[in-house]
């Protein structure tokens, strides 16, 4: 038997703990590739976003969500709002709001998704060009994904309508509910499971379609076995990236506040004041349209940052539960 001493010179850290993969999003969401369609798609978000905007909506929110302009977290507010029905009144405008933050969502995030990849994967560069027809050739996918999230979700929330219809009927439907009233108890407990796991799940497909291209079913079927599969590891990860993203909007933040902090004193103060169209003349426009953008690049960090955290994650699920090596992509017909 051997009796020589075994040293260890160098641990691989990512490899002992995977979840370190997640770190790198920090890196990737500031990546040009991954910057530019999360302005694209949060400028078109606040772009189209004014047209359902409602302040009712916006004092039902919670306080970090007005500060932070995230689709994202725009979408979950919304849905629990939905979900709870504590605005039965704007049914409809929550629902075309949730609607539109899937939209965006579901199109950058594919668009990330391949561009992360292609990066995690193979090391190879997708420009943004190439990353957006690719969601757009996948929109059946996405589509359907979203059409079955929605639809399990919305199962449990039509028995619970169904009960509540009965009620008003009067007295036999009062008292048909109050036998089954632990089904109906049961039926909003599943809403709720049903909710958090669709809504983690949705987000893993679009990763599932941006990395294997995999159809919207298989997608979701990946996603919600993934999270059912690994139940604490998808919250860990799902931790994880929220972290992330959060930190990383708090750096972009801090370099446009010090960028700020340097043109203060180096030019004229009247011209750094916030502009506005009212304004006459180019000078003024180009200012106001600049400002806007630049304005917007920490919320955008935040949501690339987010994607990409989200990819990485399903990448880390994927080995997990279907033992597919890290570095491998485009396998939706290999497993």
């Amino acid at each position: 038997m051997n009796q020589d001493p075994v040293t260890v010179e160098r641990i691989d850290w990512p490899k002992a703990l995977p979840g370190l993969h997640l770190l790198q999003a920090l890196r990737l969401g500031f990546r040009v590739r991954v910057l530019l369609p999360a302005i694209i798609g949060a400028m078109c978000w606040l772009l189209t976003a004014s047209v359902l905007h409602s302040p009712a909506i916006d004092q039902n929110m919670p306080p970090g969500i007005t500060s932070l302009r995230s689709p994202v977290f725009h979408g979950a507010a919304t849905a629990t709002m939905l979900l709870m029905n504590s605005q039965p009144e704007l049914f409809t405008k929550l629902l075309l709001s949730l609607l539109l933050d899937l939209a965006v969502i579901a199109v950058v995030g594919t668009a990330i998704a391949r561009v992360t990849a292609s990066e995690f994967c193979t090391a190879t560069r997708v420009g943004t060009v190439a990353a957006f027809r690719f969601s757009f050739r996948s929109t059946f996918g996405w589509l359907l994904s979203t059409a079955l999230a929605l639809a399990i979700v919305a199962a449990p929330l039509t028995a619970i309508k169904l009960a509540g219809w009965l009620i008003s009927l009067g007295t036999a439907g009062s008292a048909m509910v109050s036998i089954l009233w632990p089904i109906v108890y049961l039926m909003a407990v599943l809403a709720s499971i049903a909710a958090t796991v669709c809504g983690l799940a949705w987000l893993l497909s679009l990763a599932a379609i941006g990395t294997d291209q995999c159809s919207g079913s298989d997608a979701l079927s990946r996603g919600i076995n993934y999270v059912l599969s690994h139940k604490w590891k998808s919250v860990v990860y799902l931790t994880l990236v929220v972290l992330v993203s959060q930190a990383a909007y708090v750096i972009a933040h801090g370099l446009l506040k010090a960028g700020q902090a340097i043109l203060q004193n180096r030019v004229a103060e009247e011209y750094l004041m916030a502009p506005g169209l009212a304004g006459d003349g180019f000078n003024q426009t180009s200012l106001f349209y600049w400002s806007e953008i630049i304005y917007l690049i920490p919320d955008a960090v935040h949501l690339g940052t987010f994607l990409t955290g989200i990819t990485l994650a399903y990448i880390l699920l994927r080995k997990a539960e279907d033992a597919v090596q890290i570095r491998e992509m485009d396998g939706a017909n290999s497993l």
